[in-house]
């Protein structure tokens, strides 16, 4: 391993929470086109014919105008789930050598992904050769906007950029990606009508499907009622009821004895569940409510 290597932290193991959690870092990932120009991609599955056939350099190809959740077209996962099913091929041949070399390659263009190109080629240098390969026919993931058409109009709504005004929950290292992106998040108030559903006479709500909670049931105006008279609207136990409770008013310390730095670094290394049911040590139904 080299140096540098080490420097970028390669040899230290990472846990799901702290991979899961680039979304963070990441939710600027549609943006990041510009400065990444000099960047090689690559495309899997049926994306990949389409971009070979040439079907990207025709004027009518616009990814966001497809319908359905991108990547999730026929082909692009049928060979895995029949590899997951036991299915073996006996024609695959040999492994092709390219001869091609990079320094990173990144599984993945949606945000985590954009956000770990970004951030390796912010430290290695321009040179650095990246490859990215994704299933999808556009980059982003989830973090670009919702776009459909339907009876000759367009109907948008963000994705996961949804909250990206709020610096305030980002670290020192995103704040500092989305100022260098040349995103200007005070300007979030002239494209989002904060005022559009009231004005339509809808409020917040919670759906419990039937599957999870064995009755389906739509609880309205969560967002007017305390906090009891909603939990006793929902089908959830009497125990889940009142963990949930407990758990929203209570201030417990459930890491005792510990400093900030021994908090922190336990609680990176557990899921939320776990810390519902080990330290909280909720009823069975909480979680449910929380992950669903």
């Amino acid at each position: 391993m080299k140096r540098n290597d080490r420097e970028l932290g390669m040899d230290r193991a990472i846990t799901r929470r702290d991979f899961v959690s680039g979304v963070g870092v990441a939710v600027t990932g549609s943006a990041l086109a510009g400065p990444w120009t000099a960047l090689s991609s690559a495309q899997t599955g049926d994306a990949a014919a389409a971009g070979a056939s040439g079907l990207q350099e025709q004027a009518a190809y616009y990814p966001p105008g497809e319908t359905g959740m991108r990547g999730s077209h026929p082909g692009s996962y049928e060979v895995a789930h029949s590899l997951r099913a036991g299915t073996r091929w006996d024609d695959l041949g040999p492994e092709a050598e390219t001869g091609e070399q990079y320094d990173l390659v990144v599984v993945g263009a949606g945000l985590s992904g954009l956000a770990a190109a970004y951030f390796y080629r912010k430290e290695v240098g321009p040179k650095a050769r990246i490859l990215i390969v994704d299933n999808c026919d556009d980059f982003g993931g989830h973090a670009t906007r919702n776009e459909f058409h339907s009876g000759g109009r367009a109907l948008l709504i963000n994705g996961g950029t949804i909250n990206i005004e709020d610096l305030r929950e980002y670290d020192a290292p995103s704040q500092a990606m989305i100022r260098e992106l040349g995103i200007d998040v005070g300007r979030h108030g002239d494209f989002n009508d904060e005022e559009l559903y009231p004005s339509l006479g809808l409020r917040p709500g919670v759906f419990f499907d039937e599957e999870t909670f064995g009755v389906d049931r739509l609880v309205v105006g969560a967002d007017e009622l305390d906090l009891q008279e909603f939990l006793n609207k929902t089908p959830l136990s009497v125990e889940a009821r009142k963990d949930i409770a407990r758990l929203s008013a209570d201030k417990v310390d459930y890491l005792p004895g510990r400093s900030l730095d021994e908090k922190q670094s336990a609680l990176r290394g557990m899921s939320y569940l776990q810390f519902l049911t080990d330290l909280v040590k909720v009823d069975a139904g909480v979680a449910p409510y929380f992950q669903t």
